[in-house]
Formats: C-alpha cells, sequence, structure tokens
C-alpha cells in the first residue's frame, strides 16, 4: 500500500463536482424516463467495500485469470483512500481485496482507474489516479495523476511514477483530472487525462509509457479547435470497426459544452491512428434546456452496438447538478458507420436516487455498470 508519507500528493475532481455523499433523497422518475426496449434484463451484483458509505467513483477491469476488479475512492473526513474490490465468480459478487493508497489530509484524491499489463502470473496491475495536494485553507497547490502498480493480481501495491506532476502556481491553478488507460496497438500503455487551459476550458491529453514506471511528455490531442472553448473532460475510450469501411477505430465519449458553460451534455469523437488524434465530433446526447448531463462511459455490447452510461439531472425535481443526479443509457445499434454514429434519442434509467460517476465494462460476453449511489458502490449486469 502507498502510504502517506511516501505518497507525498493528493487527488481531486473539483469540489463542486464531488457527490453529495451524505444524501438520502428519494428522487422521482418523471415521464421522460421510458424505456426504449434497450435494456431486456437488469441484474443487480452484490457488493461488499470495505467501508458501506461514503465511496465514490467505480472502475473495474477484468484480469487474465479471469477475476474482476473493482476501484473506487473512500472519504472519511480529511482522509482519502482508493480502494480494491474482486470478483472470483464471474461478476456475480465482490468482496474487498486490497487498498491502492491512503492519504490523511490535504488532499484530494480520486479517479481511479485500474489495467492489466503483460502477460504475467499472476497478474499485472497499474491504477492511476489523481492526487493532489492543498493547503489548510483548502487551496490546490499541487496537481499528479499517481500510478501505482500490483504484481500479485491486484492485492498489494506499491507506488509506481508521477504520470503528471506539476504546482498549482505554475498552472495558476488549473489542475488535471479523470486519467483512462488502455494497451495501444503496439503494446505501450496509453493513459488519457482532462487537463484544465482556463476555467471554462479543459482538454484531453495523452502521456505514454512501457510499463506504467515513466512516461512520455504529454501531448494535447485538441479534441476541440483551439479557437474554440468547450470544457472536454471525462473521457472513455472503446475500440470498435467502421462498420462502412472495416477499418479499426477508437470512439472516444466526453463531456462538453457545446450549449455554453456551465451547460453539459454528451458528446463523440472517432480515431482512426490508435488514438493519436481525434477527428469530427458528433452528439450522444442533449438533455433538455436547463439539464445537464456529464460524466459518460462506452462499451461495445456486440453486433456493433455501443453503449453508454451517463449521469443527469433531467428527471430530478431537485436541481442541484452535479450533487443530485441519476445514471442513464443510451445506445448505438448500428455503431460506427463512416465516422459517425447515432444514438438513441430515450435513455433508460439504470440508477436512480442519488446516482454518479458511472463506469462500463465488457468481460465475458456480458456488460457491467457500475456508479456509486448516495455513496455506495452500486454495480448491475446490463443486458442489452
Amino acid at each position: 500500500m502507498l502510504s502517506n508519507s511516501v505518497l507525498k500528493t493528493a487527488f481531486g475532481v473539483l469540489l463542486s463536482y464531488l457527490p453529495s455523499l451524505a444524501s438520502s433523497r428519494s428522487i422521482p422518475i418523471s415521464s421522460r424516463d421510458v424505456s426504449t426496449g434497450a435494456l431486456s434484463k437488469i441484474t443487480p451484483i452484490k457488493i461488499e467495500t470495505a467501508q458501506d458509505s461514503n465511496n465514490a467513483y467505480a472502475r473495474a477491469t477484468q484480469l487474465s485469470d479471469g477475476s474482476l476488479l473493482l476501484g473506487y475512492a473512500h472519504f472519511d473526513g480529511a482522509a482519502r483512500t482508493i480502494e480494491v474490490t474482486r470478483s472470483n465468480d464471474g461478476g456475480k459478487s465482490f468482496e474487498p481485496f486490497g487498498t491502492i493508497a491512503h492519504r490523511d489530509s490535504n488532499v484530494d484524491m480520486d479517479n481511479t482507474f485500474l489495467l492489466e499489463i503483460g502477460q504475467t502470473n499472476p497478474p499485472t496491475v497499474l491504477a492511476a489516479f489523481r492526487n493532489h495536494d492543498k493547503n489548510d485553507d483548502g487551496d490546490y497547490t499541487w496537481f499528479r495523476i499517481t500510478v501505482c502498480i500490483s504484481d500479485d493480481g491486484g492485492k498489494n501495491w506499491e507506488y509506481a511514477s508521477q504520470a503528471v506532476d506539476f504546482s498549482a502556481e505554475s498552472s495558476r491553478g488549473m489542475g488535471v483530472w479523470e486519467p483512462f488507460m488502455r494497451v495501444g496497438n503496439d503494446g505501450k500503455i496509453q493513459l488519457t487525462y482532462s487537463r484544465e487551459l482556463a476555467t471554462d476550458n479543459q482538454e484531453t491529453f495523452r502521456t505514454i509509457s512501457e510499463n506504467g514506471k515513466s512516461w512520455s511528455t504529454p501531448v494535447n490531442l485538441k479534441v476541440h479547435k483551439e479557437t474554440e472553448t468547450l470544457r472536454d473532460g471525462m473521457q472513455g475510450i472503446v475500440k470498435v470497426h467502421d462498420a462502412a469501411t472495416e477499418k479499426e477505430a477508437l470512439v472516444m465519449v466526453f463531456e462538453t459544452t457545446s450549449r455554453g458553460y456551465h451547460d453539459f451534455n454528451i458528446e463523440y469523437a472517432v480515431s482512426y491512428d490508435d488514438g493519436a488524434t481525434y477527428g469530427d465530433r458528433g452528439v450522444v446526447y442533449i438533455p433538455a434546456t436547463g439539464k445537464q448531463a456529464g460524466s459518460p462511459q462506452i462499451a461495445a455490447v456486440g453486433n456493433n452496438r455501443l453503449a453508454v452510461l451517463f449521469m443527469t439531472d433531467e428527471s430530478t425535481t431537485t436541481q442541484d447538478w452535479p450533487n443530485v443526479a441519476q445514471v442513464k443509457s443510451v445506445i448505438s445499434s448500428e455503431g460506427l458507420k463512416d465516422g459517425k454514429i447515432e444514438w438513441s434519442t430515450t435513455p433508460q434509467l439504470i440508477g436512480d436516487g442519488d446516482s454518479h460517476w458511472p463506469g462500463l465494462l465488457r468481460f465475458d460476453d456480458k456488460v457491467m455498470g457500475m456508479y456509486d449511489q448516495d455513496g455506495v458502490v452500486e454495480a448491475k449486469i446490463l443486458n442489452y
């Protein structure tokens, strides 16, 4: 486990983006929540965590030994802990398994993402997360994306590297958030993340590593034009084939502010060069005027179809974004065709109550959605 003194770091999404973990509001469903028939069955999964409450931002991966790991952040006063649970029964249940990192104070740690690398037995796993320092007044002083490594399938962890590391003074207080990792076609690890350029402008950056212990100089992928100010973030990426051209491609989904600052909706962009560049953007979902949709993740669900989970306040009676939200799903029945994707226009409800920061994983021809609801980690098998 990475201790407070060894980390010497901190994790954070802006405080305005932290969920209200202690809330117990019951949110009624409006008439907009109509089943599209996209999901034939939703099966809850039993999730046991080291702590029953104050948990957030669940992300999962499947390992080569068949097990599943699910990581999340736990909040306990000023302290922050990154924990991992494991399933050995094909995702039917999860039990506490290990602690990735812990810090006691002056810290913002969150946004865990897990990835197996190499071909080892037991599996070698990386965990990337935001890890930011604060002063006693709560102001950010240092920003990091920290990477830890486990060589025993996720049970024990140690520090590996800082993928991104700079002072708040050097960036005028602009931070980094939401790491996402994948293995590229060349076998190298690609880590993408959101970096603030201004309060109303955020871009997706990428850094590359051979083994998670050192990283290339980050590159701005320029998913939106330099002449635009858009707050792109919370990216998720899936590998697909373009049904029209048969080319291999990556589809990235992300929240953005194309309707105006602080008005979030979901868009996508496509890469045909293994994530080095992304072309024209398209719309995944736009909520009603005055409503928000953000924090998307994407998965391929078979037969060229794609599914996206996201959080939204479009059906909530209380308007307090992002603290009050539900998790919903939209699908594309035909997937990527000639660089374009058509999405269903009526989303299906996945997580009611105060549900936040969804993740999505396909494994063994199953699709698992996960999120935190009132500070409790929830997961469901989604049959599309």
